[in-house]
């Protein structure tokens, strides 16, 4: 039986090559070292492939910390539990640019904004508003747009469109399309009172009206210059293309790359198109169908639904 400080250290050893990490901390997650939920994945497939050891898919969760997975997957391996991995290894596609589906929760997004349902909405998105400081005003405007537009180059995702078959596509990196235009406003001399009244608005349309994939960019992106070299960052993105979790992501690497015009990311293996048509070979699976067929012998003992 492997030993747990053997564990640990294979498991830091498989962190830092998908993090692209020298060292990586025991308590910090998973997340916050810069993973994602197509990195989780693949940390996945190397624990099962490095350590013989198999995860479910509920046990790589983006939160879970080096620590907390020492000791999981000590106990795995000592037989502590009889969980078991989904076999999923995620490759790259063939065709980049091929449409792929929707995973069911962005079908839920997309049907749910369709406005032809009782509970239906306007917008699946979500906005943020960031208060910056020290901000060189005749500089940011044009960092921030050459920052999100290496982001989106980098990020297949962000490029992502939702065609009218309920199917999605990633735009080329090159395609005009792709880079969302940073709007600028300029209130440095206006005064407070107009500054605050125009920041209100923007806080309200963009908060309950956003972006679209279906006709356009997934997000749109506002900088509000404001007086004493202060600064707004407002920004919308559809979920689906950034969930909660993701937008960490996305903001920690945009402001890194607005910090350092030289700054690099570590390139991708895999993006979002090659985990979801990995993902669609579940159902082909005994265990898949050994899941549905558990879930299926219970549903008439399910409570009925509300009225």
């Amino acid at each position: 039986m492997t030993t747990e400080p053997a564990i640990s250290t294979v498991l830091a050893e498989i962190w830092s090559e998908l993090l692209g990490l020298d060292e990586v901390p025991p308590d910090s997650s998973f997340l916050n070292l810069g993973g994602d939920s197509v990195l989780a994945v693949r940390m996945s497939a190397l624990v099962r492939r490095k350590l013989g050891v198999a995860l479910a898919l509920s046990d790589v969760r983006v939160e879970i910390t080096l620590a907390e997975l020492t000791d999981l997957v000590a106990r795995r391996s000592a037989g502590a539990s009889s969980g078991r991995a989904l076999p999923v290894d995620v490759t790259r596609r063939p065709d980049p640019s091929a449409p792929f589906p929707l995973l069911p929760l962005q079908q839920g997004y997309f049907v749910g904004q369709q406005d032809g349902w009782e509970l239906s909405y306007e917008s699946a998105h979500h906005y943020v508003d960031i208060g910056l400081t020290d901000v060189d005003s005749d500089e940011a405007p044009e960092a921030l747009q050459d920052a999100l537009r290496r982001l989106v180059q980098h990020q297949p995702t962000l490029r992502a469109r939702v065609l009218p078959d309920g199917r999605q596509r990633i735009l080329a990196a090159d395609d005009p399309d792709a880079v969302p235009t940073v709007e600028v406003i300029d209130l440095r001399d206006a005064s407070e009172d107009e500054a605050n009244a125009t920041v209100a608005a923007i806080r309200s349309q963009m908060s309950t009206n956003g972006p679209d994939p279906a006709h356009g960019p997934g997000m749109t992106m506002r900088l509000t210059l404001l007086p004493g070299d202060r600064a707004r960052l407002h920004n919308a993105v559809s979920l689906l293309i950034i969930d909660g979790w993701s937008s960490n992501v996305f903001y920690r690497d945009l402001f890194a790359l607005v910090a350092d015009w030289n700054a690099m990311l570590p390139p991708l293996e895999v993006d979002y198109g090659d985990y979801v048509t990995s993902v669609a070979t579940l159902p082909d699976t005994d265990a898949w169908e050994a899941d549905r067929d558990w879930w299926w012998d219970r549903l008439d003992e399910f409570p009925l639904p509300p009225a």
